[in-house]
């Protein structure tokens, strides 16, 4: 079982648990089954299963058919570094030189591309800011320096998507303006009451067009985590409203989760080559590549053919 992949190995594990009195009935009945795990292997099974299901978790959000947006990779690989700090900080040694093992391979991953996929989390209108706040006073401490980097970084490539775009007006702007275009000879402009109401409009449109769209987007109230949300469609209607945040979103959700198998996520073995999983054979590389060269012969001849055919009609035709 330990050279099973974490995929099948969690799987083999919730079998287990699920058919565990059918191991002890089966143990009771034949005498002849030595294997039935004894009330310690048990308990260490379930501590297992528990720890790996985050993993597994993770794993079939990553690689699900869906093929989901970069903006579930931040809360997913949280909880991920949480279960793997626990247990190496724990007392299971079984757990602690597994997650130990884990870690080599996580660390690597988390310093080179959290900040990146960080900020697809905070184009999400369930997280923004909030939650990667949170995570870095979790993980760094209070007002850290891995924070202060994030928020750099994401209004430097802010800055950089508001200068590639052409600016379009924000519908606060567009509200300004129409408070702007309203009539002189309202009757309501006469009255001193009113006047003092609307210098505190006016101000109140000027601060706001002073702010950057990404400030405006973060100043808005953050929706409930357990809503249901299409973040494209989200962006799709707001991208009038944010029009360089939009654009900014486009590229950073479209970012692939992974490029690794499932398989070798968080394996803490090799890349196994066997004489069934290996290279081709020099016979079969050399035949393949003579077919390939044949196919290609006759896709010019047949297209060479049919020029020539339709230069002679055209000739026949003048």
């Amino acid at each position: 079982m330990c050279q099973l992949g974490g995929t099948q190995l969690i799987l083999s594990l919730q079998n287990a648990i699920h058919h565990r009195r059918a191991f002890q009935h089966l143990d009771l009945i034949d005498s002849n089954y030595k294997y039935c795990p004894s009330k310690v292997e048990w308990e260490k099974i379930e501590q297992f299963c528990s720890f790996l299901k985050v993993f597994y978790d993770s794993t079939l959000m990553f690689f699900g058919t869906n093929y989901p947006t970069a903006n579930l990779y931040f809360p997913a690989v949280y909880l991920c570094y949480i279960e793997l700090k626990k247990q190496i900080e724990g007392d299971n040694e079984h757990l602690k030189v597994m997650a130990s093992k884990m870690w080599l391979k996580f660390e690597k991953y988390w310093s080179e591309f959290c900040a990146t996929l960080a900020i697809a989390c905070v184009l999400d209108p369930r997280y923004k800011m909030t939650f990667i706040n949170f995570v870095y006073t979790k993980i760094y401490g209070e007002c850290s320096l891995e924070f202060h980097r994030f928020n750099t970084k994401l209004q430097s490539l802010f800055d950089a998507y508001k200068s590639s775009h052409s600016l379009q007006p924000s519908s606060s702007n567009a509200l300004g303006n129409d408070l702007n275009n309203v009539r002189n000879d309202d009757t309501f402009d006469t009255m001193e009451a009113f006047k003092e109401f609307d210098e505190m409009s006016s101000n109140e449109f000027r601060c706001n067009s002073l702010k950057c769209q990404l400030e405006l987007y973060l100043d808005e109230p953050k929706m409930s985590r357990h809503v249901k949300l299409d973040i494209l469609d989200f962006w799709k209607s707001n991208q009038f409203r944010y029009p360089n945040l939009a654009s900014m979103d486009r590229d950073i959700l479209s970012i692939s989760m992974s490029t690794v198998a499932s398989e070798a996520s968080f394996s803490v073995g090799g890349r196994v080559l066997d004489q069934y999983r290996s290279s081709l054979k020099p016979g079969e590389c050399r035949s393949n590549y003579l077919l390939a060269r044949l196919d290609m012969c006759r896709i010019r001849r047949a297209r060479c053919q049919a020029g020539f055919g339709e230069y002679y009609s055209q000739r026949r035709c003048t």
